[in-house]
């Protein structure tokens, strides 16, 4: 049952997590007599409504009825946690056609890319890639929110935080360098690139950053490894401050939740990648 807690908790903090980036106001969606669809930004502003027409606006649409969505699962889950403390086995599961009841009927009229992060293109590329490093699968003891295992604390918080900015990524993806096979913790996709594009940082048709982080700096062969991986990368056009985004820690100075965040909000902007 704990378990269980555990995992609803988690889900919620990934729900509002992702909520603070949406944009203010409410979506609202019609079905005209003629079967049309329009939609409009509800908003209060010094306490007077207001609404706007965006139904040509599928940037915004998607990011409202995202928001919508989020906030219903919030909901569920919410609720879900109260019943666990008293009615054990009794609660709502949050699955997407119980959380698409939460909402206005009229929303059952949006396609489900509008709810859903990933366009299918991007899942697409995040399956086909994500050919993940096998090597000291013993280390993975940690686990993230939506069940993967990572090898630190610290990757927990980078994993769940690129999450939240919904961009795609891979963990540990497979990068070969010539004679050298590297697994960088993250690549996380910036941008789309045309088929004749090439070179380190482009990952069947995305271009990626990397993201290495070094967990253990106050030790000297650590240290000494960390040097080695950037000059390999330097070689191959995959640069600090450019490509590369790096991190470090030690047992004093751990990583903190708020570096990891600020990194991720100055790099990979909620949303780029998806609407």
């Amino acid at each position: 049952m704990k378990t269980n807690s555990s995992i609803l908790e988690k889900n919620m903090d990934y729900a509002l997590r992702e909520l603070r980036y949406m944009p203010e106001g409410r979506l609202k969606v019609r079905k005209r007599d003629s079967g049309t669809i329009t939609c409009e930004l509800v908003d209060q502003r010094n306490g007077h409504y207001f609404s706007k027409g965006i139904t040509n606006d599928d940037e915004i649409v998607a990011k409202l009825a995202r928001k919508a969505y989020l906030e219903a699962k919030v909901d569920i889950l919410k609720n879900d946690l109260d019943l666990m403390d008293t009615i054990v086995d009794i609660f709502v599961e949050p699955s997407h056609e119980n959380v698409l009841r939460q909402l206005p009927k009229s929303f059952t009229n949006l396609d489900d890319r509008y709810f859903f992060p990933y366009a299918e293109k991007y899942r697409d590329w995040m399956f086909r890639n994500q050919e993940e490093n096998l090597m000291y699968l013993s280390d993975k003891k940690n686990i993230t929110g939506d069940g993967k295992k990572v090898r630190s604390k610290s990757e927990v918080t980078i994993y769940e935080e690129i999450l939240s900015s919904v961009n795609p990524f891979l963990y540990e993806p497979r990068l070969l360098l010539e004679r050298h096979e590297m697994s960088p913790d993250f690549a996380v996709a910036v941008e789309e690139v045309g088929p004749r594009e090439r070179g380190a940082d482009i990952i069947d048709g995305m271009r990626v950053k990397y993201w290495e982080h070094y967990g253990k700096m106050d030790d000297p062969s650590y240290v000494e490894s960390f040097y080695s991986r950037v000059e390999i990368y330097k070689k191959f056009g995959i640069n600090i401050g450019d490509n590369l985004i790096v991190t470090f820690e030690t047992k004093e100075c751990p990583l903190s939740t708020e570096e990891v965040r600020a990194i991720v909000r100055r790099h990979f902007p909620m949303g780029k990648m998806v609407f």
